[in-house]
């Protein structure tokens, strides 16, 4: 699939989720796999704020562009934030050039630059935060080898489950927070609760879209969206554009 064809993809998944909820009466914010979470330098947060870290310092802004915090930085920083988030977790590594990543300390902050949480060596290398503030999952592993840990947190830092995967290919919160999904190389596109439960393992996928909180999901693989409603399979559709 190129990256030309993905916001018809979306489109057609948008379309797809309408003809079901006009049949059924659901509701949804599709939210797809196409708008990921981002890690850098500089985030864009809820309401037009934003954040970067540079010059040592870790700054926050206000939509106006007035600086609301400002914190000292020591070793090097990665902001991790969906677009638009209500929350901002930083990754603090050990060397300002890794060659390999050796965290020493996770921080989730409101947009507003308020602290809420904080993990002196956190078992984890890179992370995901829920947009919507409630959650965050730590991941131990590198992507796409065998044998990584993703760990579940609440916003004040407090441990939940954990959950052993193989081949991690990357995962994101729902819109309303309430679950992770996530890719693995051989298991495809799996759901947990914000609290780390697995819930449904739905097969491999070459694109997704899901609700606001998760409960129905679509998928296209080979030709065919594939509608789940809780995990279970719901229905079909054969894809009618054959160049997406």
């Amino acid at each position: 699939m190129t990256k030309t064809s993905v916001p018809r993809v979306v489109l057609v998944l948008a379309a797809f989720f309408s003809s079901i909820a006009v049949a059924f009466g659901w509701s949804f914010n599709v939210e797809s796999s196409v708008d990921v979470g981002q890690a850098g330098r500089w985030a864009v947060l809820a309401d037009g704020g934003w954040a970067k870290a540079s010059g040592g310092q870790l700054q926050f802004f206000s939509s106006s562009g007035d600086r609301l915090q400002s914190f000292g930085l020591r070793g090097n920083q990665l902001l991790v934030a969906p677009f638009g988030g209500h929350v901002l977790g930083v990754i603090t590594y050990v060397d300002p050039q890794p060659k390999t990543l050796d965290a020493i300390a996770f921080d989730l902050y409101s947009a507003e630059g308020q602290r809420l949480a904080h993990i002196d060596k956190p078992p984890f290398v890179s992370a995901g935060v829920s947009g919507a503030g409630g959650a965050f999952v730590g991941i131990d592993g590198a992507e796409g080898l065998p044998g990584a840990i993703l760990r579940f947190y609440d916003a004040r830092g407090n441990g939940q489950d954990t959950l052993m995967v193989d081949r991690f290919e990357g995962g994101k919160f729902s819109c309303d927070g309430s679950r992770f999904l996530f890719e693995t190389a051989r298991e495809g596109l799996q759901v947990a609760t914000a609290k780390g439960v697995r819930q449904a393992e739905l097969g491999v996928t070459e694109r997704w879209a899901a609700s606001a909180d998760a409960h129905v999901i679509v998928t296209v693989l080979a030709g065919e969206f594939r509608c789940y409603r809780d995990g279970k399979f719901h229905q079909s559709m054969p894809r009618q554009d054959r160049g997406l």
